[in-house]
């Protein structure tokens, strides 16, 4: 691995992301509660890419389309049960 790698590597850990920006605007603006519930709030939007990896659903949503079209449409559908 080169040296740009490792600067570039670098860089796109010591900048943060919008989840970090979002809760900490939240704690500056709105106090510690509201800073918190955003920071939980962010946690529970990585979960389900985290199952889906951790299943193996991940691969199998990559390989096939159809399949990721049926997730998709299945996760529409407990959303707005």
């Amino acid at each position: 691995m080169t040296y740009d790698f490792y600067i570039t590597s670098l860089i796109v850990v010591l900048v943060p992301g919008t989840g970090v920006v979002y809760t900490i605007s939240n704690g500056l603006f709105r106090g510690r509660v509201a800073s918190s519930v955003a920071a939980f709030g962010c946690t529970l939007g990585i979960l389900p890419h985290i199952l889906t990896s951790l299943l193996g659903i991940s691969v199998l949503l990559n390989v096939n389309e159809v399949i990721f079209q049926l997730f998709k449409l299945v996760a529409l559908c407990i959303c707005f049960i």
